[in-house]
């Protein structure tokens, strides 16, 4: 999901919800990632820059049958839409849900305009129901990352999730 393009320009899929991350991010998204498909919810983004489309609803309506969980954050939304695409079992991985070693976010801190962990305390509540419903789904999520407030979902190292 979004900036995680850096570490994972190899990956199937990339998620970013808003149209002013594609802004920011595309010239070097162009550059860097591969082949992998690119998916957002903003309708504009879509249709500027040549992306996936995917509806959204809020996290506590009902999502599904082709439309994500919105959550707040692209972690939620990311996760909701791996659901959707068919998923049996995800590692989470950078989903650290608080400030870790002083910074927003695990890659670092987005440039101003763009939101920087505005809303975080609502995120860890928002997951928690999120696991609740992949759970009755019957998806299996665990938590690989390494320094986390999220505790909705098993933790374990990402050596055992890989094993």
């Amino acid at each position: 999901m979004n900036t995680s393009f850096r570490r994972a320009p190899w990956a199937d899929v990339l998620y970013a919800c808003d149209k002013p991350w594609w802004k920011e991010y595309l010239p070097e998204v162009n550059r860097t990632f591969g082949s992998g498909e690119r998916w957002s919810t903003s309708f504009r983004a879509a249709g500027d820059y040549g992306l996936h489309h995917v509806l959204s609803r809020e996290a506590n309506k009902r999502w599904g049958d082709g439309c994500i969980s919105r959550g707040l954050n692209s972690g939620h939304q990311a996760l909701s839409l791996s659901v959707v695409f068919g998923a049996a079992r995800v590692v989470l991985l950078g989903y650290d849900f608080q400030r870790t070693n002083g910074q927003k976010h695990w890659h670092g801190d987005h440039p101003s305009p763009l939101g920087n962990l505005g809303t975080v305390d609502k995120w860890v509540a928002h997951m928690g129901e999120l696991a609740e419903e992949i759970a009755v789904r019957g998806v299996r999520v665990v938590n690989a990352t390494r320094e986390t407030a999220l505790r909705c979902f098993p933790r374990i190292p990402l050596e055992e999730a890989l094993a």
